[in-house]
């Protein structure tokens, strides 16, 4: 993904803004959550749709 998308930038923000929380050591909920099966399987899926949406717009 381009850093000049904004969804790409926007993102990448969210991922930064999850690995912080989770390095400040203030994730333990948030890891939970992000452990949870359907949420990671949601998460995984959008991001496979960005990335097919970014192959196809090349």
């Amino acid at each position: 993904m381009s850093a000049a998308d904004p969804l790409a930038a926007a993102l990448e923000d969210l991922r930064a803004s999850i690995l912080s929380t989770l390095d400040a050591g203030e994730g333990s909920r948030m890891r939970r959550l992000l452990d949870m099966h359907p949420v990671h399987q949601a998460l995984t899926d959008v991001e496979r749709l960005i990335r097919r949406a970014e192959e196809n717009r090349q």
